[in-house]
């Protein structure tokens, strides 16, 4: 009963419960959901590069489908790879290495949905030129 009183009075007093100066890491589903974030980020620059350079994205599925399938490509990969994990804490050259690993399998995997796409609808998702800058962008 202490403790809850405690705690009370001192979000009463306006104090913060948790500093985030206390914290010696962040929590691998921080890193992961900075990593999704930053996959986002990377989705929308290699989209806009792409407008840059006069090349118009394909039609074939809505734009806000191919970023959530972009993303959960990555995502997958992400876990597989474990990539979320000692990035933060201890960067080495092992960690900068699965980084690649989990980008590069995205790109193929992305490749080979394309591809399945257009034998199956006639059409492609992706162009391959937006997958190549989204690799060179997210990594």
């Amino acid at each position: 009963m202490k403790i809850i009183d405690s705690t009370l009075s001192r979000i009463y007093k306006g104090d913060n419960i948790v500093s985030l100066t206390d914290i010696k890491y962040l929590p691998r589903w921080t890193v992961l959901f900075i990593d999704i974030i930053i996959v986002a980020i990377s989705i929308l620059l290699s989209y806009y590069i792409l407008e840059l350079l006069g090349v118009h994205p394909l039609d074939s599925i809505a734009y806000y489908q191919k970023c959530i399938l972009i993303v959960a490509v990555n995502t997958i990969f992400m876990f597989v790879f474990r990539t979320y994990s000692g990035i933060i804490r201890h960067s080495t050259f092992i960690d900068v290495f699965k980084l690649f690993l989990a980008n590069l399998c995205t790109g193929i995997v992305l490749v080979i949905i394309n591809y399945l796409f257009l034998w199956l609808n006639g059409s492609k998702i992706f162009l391959n030129p937006l997958i190549l800058i989204y690799f060179i962008v997210s990594f």
